[in-house]
């Protein structure tokens, strides 16, 4: 082989060594995208559509109000409407980051006569049990001042009426939890913890569509 062969040989091989490393990279980072991918979806609790609660009616109503309204919710207030129900705490971490995008939705939607959002403040240890009303607006009213939500009508659970009659179904788990319930009462959609807005959009927006 002369030197001429061999300054022709070296920029090929040059060149293919580069293809492939450059080959290997692309390979690894679709490998290290598709284990990302993986271990968010093994994150994400199961699909809502399986939860015990859907298809059940929701009849056992009685929402007191606590901050800025003074109408009581009951089952015939869920009649004709696509209703989104928020269980909360102001002592609940996730459920404050999750219910501001929750006003949010609320108040894009305001226009939709079909639609209403009832969030429900709830305290600790309340669940079938009696609120301590005042305590739990003072609660809520300064918590939501913190994260700049105002205005918002808030109720309350008074009785625990609704959250026992859940609990009946299957277990009241946690909070934040929140159900989307049809025009006839009954839920179509259970999310337990905390979820973005265009989650709930979605869910809202096709329940709407519905007619």
């Amino acid at each position: 082989m002369t030197q001429s062969d061999e300054h022709h040989l070296g920029p090929e091989r040059s060149g293919e060594k580069w293809i492939s490393t450059a080959v290997t990279a692309i390979l690894f980072a679709v490998l290290i995208g598709l284990c990302v991918i993986l271990v968010i979806r093994a994150m994400q609790p199961p699909p809502q559509q399986s939860h015990p609660w859907v298809g059940q009616q929701l009849s056992a109503v009685e929402f007191l109000p606590l901050l800025n309204t003074e109408q009581t919710i009951t089952a015939a207030s869920l009649q004709g409407k696509v209703t989104l129900i928020n269980y909360w705490g102001p002592w609940c971490p996730p459920c404050l980051a999750e219910l501001p995008g929750l006003v949010r939705l609320s108040r894009d939607l305001k226009e939709e006569a079909e639609f209403q959002f009832i969030p429900v403040s709830c305290s600790r240890d309340s669940l079938g049990g009696r609120e301590n009303m005042t305590e739990l607006a003072g609660d809520s009213a300064d918590i939501l001042q913190r994260i700049n939500v105002i205005g918002l009508p808030v109720y309350a659970d008074a009785t625990g009426v609704s959250r026992t009659e859940l609990n009946s179904f299957a277990s009241f788990a946690a909070y934040p939890t929140t159900i989307l319930v049809d025009r006839n009462g009954v839920i179509q959609r259970v999310w337990v913890g905390a979820y973005d807005m265009d989650v709930f959009r979605d869910a809202v927006e096709l329940e709407l569509s519905k007619g």
